[in-house]
């Protein structure tokens, strides 16, 4: 259990940490972390748009009959 001292000594070593700059590898990760990411929403954004094309397409051939 964390008492209020190591709770304080926490926030003030993070705000420290933040403050610092990083380093190139961390740099690197964040870049690669990021490139992942956004794959991963561009994918997720084709499909949705599928789903909602095959919908529409759906929709339009069932106001057709």
């Amino acid at each position: 259990m964390t008492d209020a001292n190591g709770t304080g000594a926490e926030q003030v070593g993070s705000a420290i940490a933040a403050l610092l700059p990083s380093s190139r590898r961390e740099q690197d990760w964040v870049d690669a972390a990021r490139g992942e990411l956004w794959e991963k929403a561009e994918q997720i954004g084709h499909e949705a748009a599928d789903r909602v094309r095959g919908l529409a397409e759906q929709k339009a051939g069932a106001t057709d009959r």
